[in-house]
């Protein structure tokens, strides 16, 4: 499924590790992979017009041939690997020079780690990875710097990596289903894959239903029926369509409770008790009748909180709407 993989660095150590787990990725699949550093845009260098305007220019052929050096080791790191790896520099606009060349690249799979720094150009992993989570086209995998053990010491330490699909029964969701299977028995090899279906039944919506509460435990267990068939439906689907293809074990979970981001962040944190890497995978947006919680709300919350690894999506639907 992964054809082509882009590791946006801003040359920290924090950025690059998320070049193990591409590398990963690229071993078992033979995908490349295409290493971007995107400097610094003329309005970061406005402050210098202040003191000195013909520094600007010095600073420019510097952090050019600084990324040059960089970009250097790099490909060295991807022969000594055995991937194949090309490197590009572009200047703008972080967040949305990664999109576009995600895009104009024709990339399957964006691969970046959510916090670092870059001297000069000072672009934040964390913020850009935030808003390329909310847009991007592409499938996007967030690895957490903050995290007590990092996805890459946990497949180094042959554990099985369980992707976590939060569904809400609409087809915006279901978009991450396939990628999160891929992704799953890649990372787990040689052992099998595990994907949990996953779907939250939200007490405050129940309780919006019923405003007296006399009728919430009977309507928590019809709700909870109708998760159920969703769920076992949407796996049967999947294993039909990819089961033949990857060793990959799915599983279907109900749950409740009244915050959802909450419940995924509490299951994955169980995963990983139990001796899993965990990986959250959600859409930025959903909406679905069969519970009416929205995967988008849920997803920045999980954002902005989660010490796991993130795979998000923007579903085709959403991304005919303008950008907020």
């Amino acid at each position: 499924m992964f054809k082509r993989i882009l590791v946006p660095l801003d040359r920290s150590e924090v950025a690059e590790k998320a070049l193990p787990v591409a590398f990963r990725i690229a071993q078992t699949t033979g995908a490349s992979v295409l290493v971007l550093n995107v400097l610094s845009s003329g309005t970061d260098y406005a402050w210098t017009m202040l003191q000195a305007p013909m520094v600007i220019g010095e600073y420019v052929e510097q952090e050019q041939q600084d990324a040059q050096e960089y970009m250097q080791k790099i490909e060295a790191l991807g022969q000594k690997e055995q991937v194949s790896l090309s490197s590009l520099l572009a200047r703008g606009n972080a967040p949305d020079t990664i999109m576009e060349v995600a895009t104009e690249q024709k990339c399957d799979l964006i691969v970046l780690c959510s916090h670092g720094a870059s001297g000069l150009q000072r672009w934040v992993m964390g913020s850009v990875a935030a808003r390329v989570a909310r847009h991007s086209t592409v499938p996007t995998l967030i690895l957490q710097e903050k995290a007590e053990q990092s996805i890459v010491q946990r497949i180094q330490a042959g554990q099985q990596i369980s992707a976590l699909v939060a569904l809400d029964g609409g087809p915006g969701a279901e978009t991450l289903l396939k990628p999160a299977v891929y992704l799953s028995s890649l990372l787990s090899s040689p052992k099998p894959g595990k994907v949990r279906l996953i779907h939250v039944v939200s007490q405050s919506t129940l309780r919006g239903r019923d405003e007296s509460g006399r009728h919430e435990k009977q309507m928590k267990e019809f709700a909870k029926m109708g998760a159920e068939k969703y769920l076992n439906e949407v796996k049967q689907r999947i294993e039909k369509e990819v089961g033949a293809q990857l060793s990959c074990q799915i599983e279907t979970v109900v749950l409740s409770g009244s915050d959802v981001a909450s419940v995924l962040l509490d299951t994955a944190k169980s995963c990983e008790q139990a001796g899993e890497g965990a990986i959250l995978a959600l859409a930025t947006h959903g909406r679905s009748a069969l519970s009416r919680w929205i995967i988008g709300s849920a997803a920045d919350r999980v954002l902005s909180t989660s010490q796991h690894p993130l795979l998000i999506y923007r579903p085709e639907e959403i991304q005919k709407q303008p950008q907020a």
